[in-house]
């Protein structure tokens, strides 16, 4: 148990609700620790950034945040700035969730070809195809999008 000291009382560690042990992938592109919390598999990437503090409003499509950072930290960042760079590209942040949701649960679930370590699309991959579809159709319902992104897919 580890003391809230906002509130008097305590909370439940972080550790006690792993349903696995942390696992450092030791031969990894960039540092990351692999765990299951609560049924769901997390790929924890890690970077260190040559801020004092990290703010909740911190920017990292700001080329300055790499600044004096070594390659693996750069690399390990890479993720996050793609991520806020589609996110900031999508006409409609949830019709492209909602669309990558069911392209990944028809990719895994449908075809089992969601993995890039056996040489499949991995997430990304998935994401900017994604957000493409979104982005060449802006006004278009989730489920058209879906049915877009297969219907390109196939060719």
């Amino acid at each position: 148990m580890v003391e809230n000291k906002n509130t008097g009382g305590c909370k439940t560690c972080f550790l006690t609700q792993l349903s696995s042990p942390l696992q450092a992938v030791e031969d990894a592109y960039v540092p990351v620790v692999m765990f299951e919390f609560d049924g769901i598999e997390i790929d924890l990437v890690f970077a260190r950034l040559s801020v004092p503090t990290v703010s909740g409003n911190l920017d990292l499509r700001d080329d300055s945040h790499l600044r004096n950072l070594d390659i693996i930290c750069i690399q390990s960042l890479n993720g996050c700035r793609v991520t806020d760079e589609i996110l900031h590209i999508v006409p409609n942040k949830e019709n492209f969730w909602l669309t990558l949701c069911a392209i990944k649960l028809v990719s895994i679930v449908g075809c089992g070809i969601y993995s890039n370590m056996l040489g499949f699309l991995g997430g990304i991959f998935w994401a900017v195809l994604v957000a493409r579809t979104c982005w060449l159709y802006p006004n278009t319902l989730d489920s058209t999008l879906v049915n877009k992104f297969l219907f390109f897919s196939k060719r």
